[in-house]
């Protein structure tokens, strides 16, 4: 136990001596920026898996504009095809 920490839990005492859910309200706080920093993480973590996500969906949506065009082409080319065959 710290020299540092005797002091703090004097005070802690004190205080849930005194006002029990005062000292629960301190005791969260206290917790709150390992869980900020755990939540941070978190946010960058999902942000890149975001950005690797939009990054698919555009290759996937170029993949889709060539089919739709090459489909065209080859609609036009059957189209040609039928007619020649029709003479």
């Amino acid at each position: 136990m710290s020299v540092f920490n005797v002091p703090k839990q004097i005070v802690m005492k004190f205080v849930g001596t005194i006002s029990p859910d005062f000292a629960d309200d301190i005791r969260t706080l206290a917790h709150q920026p390992q869980e900020n920093e755990a939540l941070r993480q978190r946010l960058d973590k999902l942000e890149g898996d975001v950005r690797e996500l939009r990054g698919t969906v555009d290759t996937l949506n170029r993949d889709l504009d060539d089919s739709r065009r090459l489909n065209l082409r080859a609609a036009e080319l059957m189209d040609i095809a039928f007619n020649e065959l029709a003479k």
